[in-house]
């Protein structure tokens, strides 16, 4: 069983999101990656979202794979 996310992972997507919902465009390039995570390398962090069916992102589980 994979570990909840990290309180960063969940804190990194408000803003994107915010973004998100202002640029529909970029929603719907987005949705075709829906169930997909992305991982963000940003020593000495990481961050890992996964993509909503709405364009959107969440923070994606612990262990999850890019």
């Amino acid at each position: 069983m994979m570990d909840a996310a990290s309180p960063l992972d969940r804190l990194a997507g408000a803003p994107l999101n915010h973004l998100l919902r202002g640029n529909a465009w970029a929603r719907d390039l987005l949705k075709t990656h829906a169930g997909k995570v992305a991982r963000f390398d940003c020593l000495p962090f990481t961050v890992s979202l996964v993509i909503l069916d709405s364009g959107e992102t969440a923070a994606a589980a612990a262990g999850s794979t890019p």
